[in-house]
């Protein structure tokens, strides 16, 4: 299967997607706070005989922003690196080439969209090496905190290079080739995907994951492929 034909779909498997879970978030106990005006009672002197008066003078709270106060600038770029121990691949049928084992992952989101880094522990082939033999490289994004895969990114080894997919789950779409709007480049011991802020929702925050399958034409989408996790088990949150 060539990349070159953008009608082929790169081989997939909905079970390399592993397993998430839903995100347990506390409100900050800032946010539960009232804010409570605050008052100050400033004794004024009188004659001697009268009764003194006490003026109570009403001041903003201290936590309150002062008038005209910018609010806090968002970060135009983020990131997140998953750090993965090299030689954990796991294979049965055939030991998969060092390739395959993934070493880091680093997302960084910027106003221009996403650029994902994957870093193995040998050099990343720019095209398919065996001719039965094909790898996919895939990333999972939960943004809504669930437990569910809401998006993916993929890039399926060739004959030819590599060639990307992108899934919305939400919507039930999928897309492939150019018409995917996903990039993909073998860089030395790096696969580098670039992806627009759209194909996660323009996400900020969510959790994600990466994973990596290798085999034959017959196995790739079977258990008896070789598999990496980064993590290992579950998801790391962005940013990290």
């Amino acid at each position: 299967m060539s990349p070159a034909d953008d009608t082929a779909a790169p081989q997939r498997t909905a079970g390399l997607a592993p397993t998430f879970t839903p995100v347990q978030t506390e409100p900050s106990r800032a946010s539960e706070r009232k804010t409570r005006p605050h008052y100050v009672a400033t004794v004024t002197a009188t004659p001697e005989g009268t009764a003194s008066q006490a003026d109570v003078t009403r001041r903003p709270d201290a936590d309150a922003a002062a008038p005209g106060t910018p609010p806090p600038r968002t970060p135009t770029r983020t990131t997140a690196t998953i750090e993965d121990a090299t030689g954990d691949v796991e294979w049965t049928v055939q030991r998969p080439p060092e390739y395959t084992d993934i070493a880091t992952a680093t997302l960084t989101r910027a106003s221009d969209g996403y650029t994902l880094r994957l870093r193995f522990a040998a050099e990343v082939p720019q095209r398919q090496q065996d001719d039965d033999r094909t790898m996919n490289v895939a990333s999972f994004f939960d943004v809504t905190g669930d437990g569910e895969i809401d998006y993916e990114i993929w890039a399926n080894l060739a004959d030819n290079g590599w060639g990307p997919s992108y899934r919305d789950r939400r919507h039930s779409e999928a897309r492939f080739m150019a018409d995917s709007d996903v990039q993909v480049a073998a860089r030395g011991r790096s696969l580098v995907l670039r992806f627009p802020l759209g194909h996660l929702a323009g996400a900020r925050t969510f959790q994600w994951a990466t994973a990596s399958e290798w085999g034959s034409y017959e196995t790739i989408a079977t258990a008896a492929a070789a598999r990496d996790y980064a993590p290992d088990t579950g998801a790391a949150p962005f940013p990290g």
